[in-house]
């Protein structure tokens, strides 16, 4: 794998927090393994939103909280807010591909994927099999995401 950047979605950081949850293992892996090769990681404020909002009744909420705490002040993530621009374009893709289920968060998620501030995405995919199960992982094994930092709690994950 190259050092391409990688996009954080919902299913991914409540597979790494959630250890219940099917993808938790292989979530763990990928996470320490872009840590290892230091790849920047891009997530919206949406799927923040949509990550929250899906652990808001489960034990994972602290943890979600504390994660995202860590992966705000992390060199190797990066933010990107949904803009006006990007809100039309997603709604330009969620209108034109009535073929497939995607949300309008995905849909941005992808049109950020094709940006120029995301290159390419890599081919790594996690799926979360049971959004919102109860048992959290306490602190995830991704001690290698950001340098000189104990635990980060985010995790980096999937793309289309």
């Amino acid at each position: 794998m190259s050092n391409d950047p990688n996009f954080l979605d919902a299913s991914g950081w409540i597979a790494l927090l959630n250890r219940t949850e099917l993808d938790h293992a292989e979530a763990n892996r990928i996470w320490r393994d872009l840590g290892r090769r230091r790849v920047v990681s891009f997530v919206t404020d949406w799927v923040v939103a949509e990550t929250g909002n899906g652990l808001a009744r489960t034990r994972c909420r602290d943890l979600f909280a504390q994660s995202l705490r860590v992966f705000m002040t992390s060199p190797n993530v990066r933010l990107v807010y949904v803009d006006g621009d990007l809100l039309r374009k997603a709604l330009d893709l969620y209108e034109a591909r009535q073929d497939k289920g995607w949300g309008l968060v995905d849909c941005a998620s992808f049109v950020l994927m094709r940006s120029k501030a995301y290159e390419r995405p890599s081919p790594a995919t996690i799926t979360s099999s049971r959004p919102g199960s109860s048992a959290c992982s306490g602190e995830p094994d991704s001690t290698d995401h950001q340098p000189n930092t104990p635990r980060n709690k985010a995790i980096i994950s999937p793309n289309a």
